[in-house]
């Protein structure tokens, strides 16, 4: 546990290295271990470097969603009008409520640019006849190798 005198040093460094253009990574680095709880409650107020900004490339989609929202739309309907229904072509009943991943997690998906949307997953009814079509087509296919 640091004292107060340590946590205001720890502060001032924090700070000073902060405005030398350092990330929260490089200032653990210089100044040791510590939490990033101790490490952000040290820059309070203090903002980042340029650099280390993320650009968020889909501000305008995000722009014109929140308007959607505000003339009313539901969630489902600001899918429809923002994506969905221009891939598929199909009406919008046809389409379950959209259930969003809400983790980051790491991908090694080539897939990653601007047109990538995620991942459309596809419930068909009585489909046991064709999912065994299917499999005997791949397995027809990988045992022709």
């Amino acid at each position: 546990m640091r004292t107060k005198q340590e946590l205001e040093l720890l502060r001032e460094q924090a700070v000073t290295l902060r405005r030398e253009g350092k990330s929260l990574r490089q200032i653990k680095q210089i100044l040791g271990p510590m939490s990033n709880v101790t490490l952000h409650d040290a820059l309070r107020g203090v903002p980042p470097p340029d650099w280390t900004v993320r650009p968020n490339a889909k501000d305008e989609l995000r722009a014109k969603a929140r308007e959607l929202r505000a003339q009313g739309m539901d969630y489902e309907e600001i899918a429809a009008e923002l994506f969905w229904l221009k891939v598929t072509g199909a009406r919008p009943e046809q389409f379950l409520s959209p259930a969003l991943k809400r983790h980051n997690p790491k991908t090694v998906r080539k897939n990653v640019g601007e047109e990538y949307h995620g991942c459309l997953r596809i419930d068909v009814r009585r489909s046991s006849g064709l999912y065994r079509k299917i499999e005997g087509w791949t397995e027809a296919i990988t045992s022709a190798r």
